[in-house]
This record gives C-alpha cells, sequence and structure tokens, in this order.
C-alpha cells in the first residue's frame, strides 16, 4: 500500500532525505532529471525541439537539470524562465549556473517557445498554495493555448498539491512525471484531470523518508493477491462465507440482481437475497445461485444463518424499509453494510442515526454513498464535499465509528481510526445506474469472507475500478452498464490474483 502526501508531508520527506537520510538535494534533482529524461525518450522519441519553462525553485531546477541533459545529447532544447534568476533556490541556481556552462539557450520571450514539439512544465511544484496571477498565470494561458503535449513536472502547475484544486487556472498536461510518492492533488479532482498520464518515479524519498504516518494511502495491483481471502482445497461452501442481501422493494429487482451477482463473482460461498415477494420470480431467474425470502425483519435477528448482511439497494423508503434497516442495526454483531436507500432512511432520523452510533461501536459497519447520499446524512453540501471530501469522511467515520466509503471520481474511504484510502482507478463509463449495486456486493462479499470492513472496502473499490477500466476497454466507457462490471470480474481476479 503506497502512502499519498499532501504538499506539508511531501517537504517533510524531501528535507528527512537531505538532512537525516544525507541524500542531497542536488542528487534528488538528478534523479528527477533523469527520469524525466528516460520517459521521454521512450514515450516522446519524435521531438525534434523541446521547450522547458522553469520557475525559481526546485520544480524550476528539475527542469534545467533536465535541459543540461538534453544538450548533452545534442537535442535540440530552449528554457525559458518564469520568474526572476534573483529569487532562484539554491539548487535551482546552481543548475542554472550549469545550463550556461553547458551552452544551454535561454529564450528571452516565451513565444520563442512556439515551434517546439513538446513543452515541460517545471513553473510551480508541490509548494503552490495561492491563485497563479502575473506571468506564471500568463505562462499557464500560452502553454495550454499553444495545443503541444506537455509533460509536467511532478504536478500540473496551477494545481494544489494537498486539495486538487485548481488555482485559478491550471496546466492542462499531456503526461505528469512524479517522484517518490504519489501526491493527493493529483489523485483527487479536478486535479486528477490536469495530470493527464501519470507516472511515479523513484528518485531516492522513499517510506526511510517519511517520519509520520501518512494520513492517505492507496491500494496497488501488487497488494490485492495478499489481501483477498485464501481458498483451500478441502472446503465447501460454507467456508466462504454466507451473506444476507436486504435490497429490491417492487419494480426494483435489478438492484439486488446486480448485488448479489456480484458476490458471488467475487467469491461468497452463499448469498441469500431477502425482497419484496413480487420479486422472487425475476431474482430466482436473475441469480439462480443465489437462495431467496421476502422481506421479514423479525428474521434478521432471529435467523443466524449469515454471516454478514448488506441492506440498501432498490430497498426503498417506505415504512417497511424503515422496519428493515431498524432490525439490521439492532442486531447482534455481525458485520453490516449500508448503502442506497439504507443511507437515504437515515438523513435527518436522530434515532437511526444513533442506532448506526451504537452499532458502529460495537460491530464492524461500513456505509457507501455517493455525495447526494452523504450530504443528505451528514447536512454538508455538495460543494464542501467536493472541496473537502476527505476532511468531511473522515469526520463522519469517527463520529459514528464506520468505514464510510464516499463514492465519486476519486473513491475515498474514510477509517474510523482516521486513516484513509484514495482509490486510483475506475473511469467516467462507471457513472451508470447499477454500479454502485455491485460495488456494495462486492464489498459484502468480501467482509463475509472474512476482511475487516477497513480493508474490504478499498480493496473492493480498487478491484471495482478495474472491472469499470476493462469494461470500458472492451464496450467503451459511453456504453458499458453495470452488469459489465460482475461479467468483467472474474477476468479481473485472475489477471490480478491467480489462484
Amino acid at each position: 500500500m503506497l502512502a499519498i502526501l499532501d504538499a506539508q508531508e511531501m517537504q517533510k520527506a524531501d528535507w528527512y532525505t537531505q538532512d537525516t537520510l544525507k541524500v542531497s538535494g542536488l542528487v534528488l534533482m538528478e534523479r528527477a532529471a533523469l527520469a524525466l529524461l528516460s520517459y521521454i525518450r521512450q514515450q516522446y522519441g519524435f521531438a525534434e525541439k523541446i521547450g522547458i519553462l522553469c520557475g525559481s525553485g526546485n520544480n524550476g531546477g528539475d527542469g534545467m537539470a533536465l535541459a543540461r541533459l538534453l544538450a548533452e545529447e545534442n537535442m535540440d532544447v530552449t528554457v525559458f524562465l518564469v520568474g526572476k534568476p534573483s529569487h532562484f533556490s539554491a539548487s535551482a541556481k546552481v543548475q542554472y549556473e550549469g545550463d550556461l556552462a553547458y551552452g544551454v539557450y535561454f529564450a528571452g520571450e516565451i513565444e520563442e517557445l512556439g515551434d517546439c514539439d513538446l513543452l515541460v512544465d517545471a513553473i510551480l511544484g508541490n509548494g503552490a498554495d495561492r491563485p497563479l496571477a502575473g506571468e506564471y498565470l500568463k505562462a499557464v494561458r500560452w502553454i495550454n493555448g499553444t495545443r503541444r503535449p506537455v509533460i509536467a513536472v511532478d504536478i500540473p502547475t496551477g494545481i494544489s498539491a494537498t486539495t486538487g484544486q485548481v488555482l485559478e487556472e491550471a496546466v492542462m498536461a499531456s503526461d505528469t512525471i512524479t517522484f517518490g510518492f504519489y501526491k493527493r492533488g493529483q489523485i483527487l479532482y479536478p486535479g486528477r484531470s490536469y495530470c493527464g498520464k501519470l507516472e511515479r518515479r523513484r528518485i531516492g524519498i522513499t517510506s526511510r523518508s517519511l517520519t509520520d504516518k501518512p494520513m492517505c494511502r492507496c491500494i496497488e495491483e501488487s497488494d490485492i493477491k495478499g489481501l483477498l481471502p485464501g481458498r483451500f482445497a478441502d472446503s465447501q461452501k460454507g467456508d466462504y462465507g454466507k451473506l444476507l442481501c436486504i435490497c429490491s422493494d417492487i419494480n426494483m429487482a435489478g438492484a439486488g440482481i446486480l448485488a448479489a451477482g456480484a458476490a458471488l463473482a467475487m467469491g461468497v460461498g452463499m448469498v441469500k437475497v431477502m425482497a419484496n415477494e413480487a420479486n422472487r420470480m425475476i431474482l430466482q431467474l436473475g441469480v439462480p445461485e443465489a437462495l431467496f425470502t421476502s422481506f421479514d425483519e423479525k428474521a434478521i435477528q432471529e435467523d443466524h444463518w449469515a454471516n454478514t448482511l448488506m441492506i440498501g439497494p432498490g430497498l426503498g423508503q417506505g415504512e417497511k424499509a424503515k422496519e428493515l434497516l431498524k432490525a439490521c442495526l439492532l442486531e447482534g454483531s455481525r458485520p453490516l453494510l449500508l448503502d442506497a436507500d439504507a443511507i437515504n432512511l437515515m438523513a435527518g432520523d436522530k434515532e437511526l442515526l444513533e442506532l448506526l452510533q451504537r452499532a458502529g461501536e460495537k460491530r464492524d459497519v461500513v456505509l457507501t454513498p455517493h455525495r447526494m447520499e452523504m450530504s443528505r446524512i451528514s447536512g454538508r453540501s455538495i460543494p464542501s464535499l467536493k472541496e473537502k471530501g476527505i476532511e468531511e469522511a473522515v469526520a463522519f467515520a469517527k463520529k459514528y465509528h464506520v468505514t464510510l466509503v464516499l463514492k465519486g471520481g476519486c473513491t475515498i474511504c474514510a477509517l474510523p481510526s482516521g486513516g484513509v484510502y484514495l482509490n486510483t482507478t475506475g473511469n467516467n463509463g462507471m457513472s451508470t445506474a447499477g454500479s454502485g449495486d455491485v460495488l456494495s456486493g462486492m464489498i459484502a462479499s468480501l467482509m463475509a469472507m472474512g476482511l475487516c470492513g477497513g480493508i474490504a472496502a478499498p480493496v473492493g473499490v480498487y478491484l471495482h475500478g478495474l472491472c469499470g477500466d476493462k469494461a470500458r476497454d472492451v464496450y467503451t466507457a459511453r456504453s458499458m452498464k453495470a452488469s459489465h462490471l460482475v461479467e468483467m470480474l472474474p477476468e479481473v481476479l485472475k489477471e490480478v490474483a491467480p489462484s
């Protein structure tokens, strides 16, 4: 699991690497420049003329170090300084003097870069936190107006490394090469959409550089096999968990089909769907592997067939749905996942919210709201959830002692301990009806197989996104449906965790 740092955490890691681990800033800068050079060779070998726009800080120093390396290879490279040499950081000044010694050409006007095949944005790095103005704003507008390929050094100029917010305007990069760790602003939107293809390169800032435990992390593909519940030869279906899906009021059978189908494809041993009796036929035809039972709140508390409960998809918000939800919240100690209408029912209902808090104190509880549902249950505005999604999710998770999955372009998994997972997979084709039902089924399945909610949630979200990426490649983002996610799940599991 890889740490994702904000601007302050990255600065501390940089300083610790130099001051304590004794890797000098110039060595780090040279490694960054070498990483950029390697990427340009691999991806932009066609570029005959390269323009590099450099600020006066260490980000600009990376760009000037790259210019020297390109000059060594007799490449046609031009540098334009955005900022004053009198403001150079110590390392940037060394790189500037090196460029002069190597005869690198410095343009007097930004327009001299107009005939370049490739531009490199090395203007502002992770420390930028104020709206762009003056020559910086002019440079960003000029870059975006050229419609040339742009490689951003570490992060596109104009993006906050901590929040992902746009600081007035920002470079729309084709590629972003980041060093050491991902930055929050590269994973969160809107910053993520400005990065283009995001690549991480090692330059010497590693986990040894971290003096404090980072708040945010992300699941990587290499983590998945070790996190998924194991399977063994001498087993039977009951060994892999039993999940009760409470869902699908009348005319909403599809939600139950998607959730139950996803749970089974994820690997749970048995699934029982509790739904409106009117849906019996369609559910048993849609998911023949699942058992069926009609809505019965007493059975939830009295029948302990299942070791994990999931409630919400297509449940409706009538009185019967409320009684079913209350029964789930009052039920003993079994892990519980709440989605969709289960979350909507709790919005503004003090009794249900108190029950949620008590349940969270005693058992493993996961909630999976999208922003609108989160706004209803938390009372926070949509703009606030977009701008401060991490903080809002963490506050809710801590208050109610739950794992909160705030779904969105970058899904945020907040743990009651205060830890956060940011998701790096998925695409806009997943913005389609039923996608959330599939996710809830996948996470609940992992919980039924024995994973705690704090691991099942980020693992499920990561795999859900991989399914979306594979479905996009087959059906396109415009045409993919939620059922395609279930269809792709066996292929995804085969690739990331072959057994």
